[in-house]
């Protein structure tokens, strides 16, 4: 039963306030069974601290702290047992990671307390997690095996155990007021890490941070205790004064204090492991004294960085804060040290145009030093290009069109009036008389003007050429509903209809791409460059663009001369690296756009998880058709 509450409180959680509708309609459970779960979900959610609130022609909402709300989610999935499908998942990974045997689909089955049909329809998901990751997974006659290196099984079998750490763990005094980390993993893995294990590593790890005085972060307390406890080996034994010179001062006292508490043996290469990321956490606290050193260091990746990111104009902020992060993450990755990002396929979904810089500046990278960078570091880079985007939204002046009917005079002195009151929030691009209004297509944001004029899909703010103070509280006004976001309009005003294609002719998506690079060169949305087809080619090999029926292309701001998103609505549909896709969506925004646009990326996500609703919008006969159909898309979604 609590799968289904989770299921629904992950929803209530994401979506904020819904109807019976929605999620009736993503859980496929009639309105009286929902009822029945939200009976339950109200009184389970009390000692959370959070109220479930049902009201008529609002809606279902759950009321409470974020936090408080994460918690209840968690109890709900920890206790879910195998009735839930990711419960289930996470098992089976763990179990064929675990040995290097086959297993019957009846053997798993009787397990797990599923039929074989359930099994099968897991199964796709854990070929899906194997493929993703390059390890083959084997079916012969003596039933089902992956073939995987160790360190492949250690990595994979980390990855998973991390999906646990943020959720169940927990930190507690004892009474000598001694702080301690406990985890809780689900009962159904206490098979594969017994509780007492797991404690006593975390026992000894904290014993180990106060009498080492070592500067342990959260993520290396996380790292070192997986590290630990799936590489124990029952077959060795450990002597730490026969370990070799190679290990550190700081892993013999690691494991010392581990003993302490138990007993416990660990594999060669898991110790070597633990000794590799000691050795970065100790040079670490070193160089944090050393401190002309590690200036040196960053200062050759500032210059790096100067060179390769010149055409993203970055600030100041940006090229210190990524020289920082790559003096230390070049270094740990050179001693081969991969570190998880638990965000990654969020950053990859939500931030996707700051991931493709990172993909850029990655591949620049591995050019200049003896690394790889995995999809996790580029992540990491991805949240430094994101804050810099958000930093140019904030702090870029909204362009304005001064129209003045009093004279040059009178115009020059509002005009500068203007840029003194409103030097850090407002730009004059330019200044005009009505009669070139009325024959110009303006690209500025807002029109300040002596003139009453309509029509403008710009606010015109009416004021004097002096300036008095309600006319600055008018623009002031106006200045914060023009930085609000708004998801449908910011959606609708990159939305051009001339740049919305309906096309019946199939074609390969590279063709496609071709034609709406041409499109958005000609009408100067883009630059006029030949290399920017083969990067969108080339960044749709390394990881496709296409969802379901959806492909969303994008490209890097720095090839962007104004915002637009183009629309290419393929009926017949094509094939775009295993997909087929009916719409698809081309996404060009400058850097000031991208941090301003997040809701519209909501909208995308919603628009790609709607699959009747994207091969309905493939079929319409008319740009307008195709414009009427998403604002209804977008008006149903939001209410």
């Amino acid at each position: 039963m609590h799968d289904r509450e989770a299921e629904i409180v992950e929803f209530l959680i994401h979506h904020g306030v819904v109807h019976y509708e929605q999620i009736a309609k993503a859980t496929k459970l009639s309105k009286r069974s929902i009822a029945n779960y939200l009976d339950i979900i109200e009184n389970d959610a009390q000692p959370f601290n959070l109220k479930l609130t049902r009201k008529p022609n609002v809606g279902i909402y759950l009321n409470g702290q974020l936090r408080n709300k994460q918690d209840f989610l968690a109890a709900l999935k920890l206790h879910s047992g195998f009735t839930s499908k990711e419960a289930r998942i996470r098992y089976l990974l763990i179990k064929l990671l675990d040995a290097d045997r086959s297993y019957t689909l009846n053997e798993l089955a009787d397990d797990l307390y599923v039929s074989r049909s359930t099994l099968e329809s897991d199964f796709k998901q854990i070929r899906e997690f194997f493929n993703e990751h390059h390890v083959k997974i084997k079916r012969g006659a003596n039933g089902i095996a992956i073939r995987a290196s160790g360190e492949q099984r250690e990595r994979l079998m980390a990855k998973i155990l991390k999906t646990y750490w943020g959720q169940n763990i927990s930190v507690i005094q004892d009474a000598n007021g001694q702080i301690a980390s406990t985890l809780k993993l689900p009962d159904y893995l206490l098979n594969f890490f017994p509780a007492g294990l797991v404690q006593a590593v975390l026992a000894g790890i904290t014993d180990f941070m106060v009498t080492s005085r070592l500067e342990l972060t959260d993520y290396d307390l996380q790292s070192l205790a997986i590290h630990l406890i799936i590489n124990t080996d029952d077959k060795v034994t450990n002597d730490v004064e026969s370990l070799g010179p190679d290990l550190l001062p700081e892993t013999s006292q690691l494991l010392n204090a581990i003993k302490k508490q138990r007993t416990i043996n660990f594999s060669a290469t898991g110790l070597q492991r633990v000794n590799r990321y000691l050795e970065v956490i100790v040079a670490r606290q070193k160089n944090s004294y050393q401190t002309s050193d590690v200036a040196q260091t960053e200062k050759q990746y500032y210059q790096f960085l100067l060179d390769k990111l010149a055409e993203l104009e970055p600030d100041e902020v940006l090229l210190r804060d990524l020289a920082i992060h790559l003096a230390t993450a070049v270094d740990r990755l050179k001693k081969g040290i991969v570190i998880d990002n638990p965000y990654t396929d969020e950053i990859k979904m939500n931030l996707p145009i700051a991931f493709d810089v990172a993909i850029q500046l990655g591949e620049a990278i591995e050019t200049q030093y003896p690394v790889q960078l995995h999809d996790a570091e580029l992540g990491y880079l991805a949240l430094h290009f994101e804050a810099f985007f958000e930093r140019c939204h904030l702090h870029a002046p909204i362009k304005t069109v001064v129209v003045s009917s009093a004279g040059v005079g009178a115009s020059q002195l509002l005009a500068q009036r203007l840029e003194e009151r409103f030097n850090n929030s407002l730009k004059v691009t330019r200044i005009l008389d009505l009669a070139t209004v009325m024959k110009t297509n303006l690209a500025e944001k807002m029109v300040v003007s002596t003139i009453p004029i309509y029509g403008l899909k710009q606010p015109v703010i009416l004021v004097s050429p002096l300036l008095p103070p309600e006319d600055i509280q008018q623009i002031n006004h106006a200045i914060i509903s023009l930085t609000k976001n708004n998801h449908s309009n910011s959606f609708f005003n990159l939305l051009d209809p001339q740049l919305i294609q309906i096309d019946s002719v199939k074609k390969s998506y590279v063709t496609v791409l071709e034609e709406i690079v041409g499109s958005l060169t000609k009408q100067n949305i883009l630059v006029n460059n030949p290399k920017i087809l083969e990067m969108l080619v080339e960044r749709e090999k390394m990881a496709s663009t296409a969802l379901n029926a959806v492909a969303i292309p994008h490209i890097a701001p720095n090839y962007v001369q104004k915002s637009a998103i183009a629309l290419w609505l393929v009926p017949q549909g094509v094939q775009w690296l295993g997909n087929t896709v009916y719409v698809v969506i081309f996404l060009a925004l400058t850097r000031e756009q991208v941090a301003a646009s997040r809701e519209v990326y909501k909208i995308l996500n919603r628009m790609v998880e709607n699959t009747a609703f994207c091969q309905q919008l493939a079929q319409v006969a008319t740009a307008s058709k195709a414009m009427e159909h998403i604002q209804k898309f977008i008006q149903k979604e939001g209410d």
